[in-house]
């Protein structure tokens, strides 16, 4: 799913925007997060 299609769900107040954006970021989120963990 496209961004604009989630933002659209957010604003619509929709509550499976939160699962669509899980599902596209959830990966690249987790990541980050581990690659800054480590740079400390």
């Amino acid at each position: 799913m496209e961004d604009k299609q989630i933002i659209q769900m957010f604003w619509d107040r929709e509550e499976a925007a939160i699962g669509e954006l899980d599902k596209k970021y959830n990966k690249f989120c987790f990541k980050i997060y581990g690659e800054f963990r480590l740079s400390l």
